[in-house]
């Protein structure tokens, strides 16, 4: 699977996935970004990996970000170093058009997220979106019996600043200065201390079933207890407390973690992957991948273009060189992060990863020669 953006003057996007041994691909990725003068350059991009089916992962996929775009606490938002934004002037990503659905309004940020109006606006315009869709989920459950649910990662760039929003084990890690990872997540599982004392807490059941999981058994003794290995997800109605009277299963919660991050110059990779890319590969060494693949994609692109420019008698280098003709810096790193993504998707493969994997890389758009300052 390959991503491309739906934008021309932002990050280069690039996607992989594929199923582990024996498994399903029950995962779904959005990416989009937009621009305007009174707006900073506005990139989206997310992955969303499905269980007990792909319906919540495919659900969420084409719905969050539609959400998350007519969100009135984001419209106005603008990045570090932007041009001011005023009333009627706004920018909305991409899916933003009025569509089924309403609007969502905002929630209180989460602790530890910059207390500035930036910070304070998108991280409610992020929960609120996570919890709309969890909603949409859980009542398409209720009417068709379904029980498919999924996690979910986000990731939002205002100009140079880097938000995420996760629920449940996908993981963002940012590429740095000298090439060290920085985990930009945290897994949200039932063993960690501060997530099983919350759902203990909401009335929920935490078992070590080969690993620890959320429990959940129907007063329907017809039907099988259930675990999940994530705390927190997108659907997944028996985990948060919806089984019927006599049920345990419940402190599964949609919202999201939200994290963010300013961005340098010397920052140039952002990977989002599942859980089973995780599994098998550590942050260092996707990060190792991931950038070995796209300088390496850079110099074959780089060098093409010139040594056939010279051929020509034009004498440009990649700079000069219009991005229509497939051969400028944003196809050049577009190339480059679709196989740095195929790249971490064979690597975990080979190391004989058991779970479905997806990945999805954005090259900085001023790293590598790229075109945004």
């Amino acid at each position: 699977m390959v991503v491309s953006p739906f934008h021309v003057a932002d990050a280069p996007f690039g996607g992989g996935g594929g199923g582990g041994e024996g498994e399903e691909d029950e995962d779904a990725t959005t990416p989009a970004s937009t621009a305007s003068p009174q707006q900073p350059h506005r990139d989206y991009c997310a992955i969303f990996d499905g269980h007990s089916g792909a319906d919540a992962a495919e659900h969420a996929a084409a719905r969050l970000h539609g959400i998350l775009a007519r969100d009135p606490a984001l419209r106005l938002c603008q990045g570090s170093g932007a041009v001011a934004a005023t009333a009627g002037e706004e920018a909305p990503l991409p899916g933003g058009d009025d569509d089924d659905g309403p609007a969502t309004t905002g929630s209180p940020p989460s602790p530890g997220i910059d207390t500035d109006g930036l910070g304070a606006n998108v991280t409610a315009a992020l929960r609120a979106c996570f919890h709309a869709v969890d909603a949409e989920i859980l009542a398409r459950a209720r009417s068709s019996g379904g029980r498919e649910g999924a996690t979910a990662l986000v990731a939002l760039r205002l100009g140079r600043d880097l938000f995420t929003a996760h629920a449940g084990d996908a993981r963002a890690v940012l590429r740095r200065a000298g090439g060290v990872a920085h985990r930009l997540t945290t897994d949200h599982k039932p063993g960690d201390p501060g997530e099983r004392a919350r759902v203990l807490a909401a009335g929920g059941r935490v078992e070590h079933l080969g690993c620890w999981r959320v429990v959940s058994i129907p007063a329907d003794p017809r039907r099988l207890p259930a675990g999940l290995a994530i705390s927190r997800s997108l659907g997944d109605l028996d985990f948060k407390g919806e089984g019927g009277p006599g049920s345990t299963g419940a402190g599964v919660t949609a919202d999201p973690t939200v994290g963010r991050v300013r961005l340098g110059p010397a920052d140039d990779v952002l990977i989002l992957a599942s859980d089973g890319l995780w599994d098998v590969l550590s942050d260092q060494q996707a990060c190792d991948i991931a950038g070995e693949t796209i300088e390496r994609v850079v110099a074959e692109r780089r060098s093409g273009v010139v040594a056939e420019a010279e051929a020509d008698g034009l004498g440009l280098g990649l700079d000069e060189v219009d991005d229509d003709e497939g051969a400028g810096p944003r196809c050049v790193l577009e190339a480059a992060a679709s196989a740095a993504a195929r790249a971490l998707v064979a690597a975990a493969l080979a190391r004989r990863s058991m779970d479905n994997i997806t990945a999805l890389c954005a090259v900085m758009p001023w790293a590598h020669g790229g075109v945004e300052s």
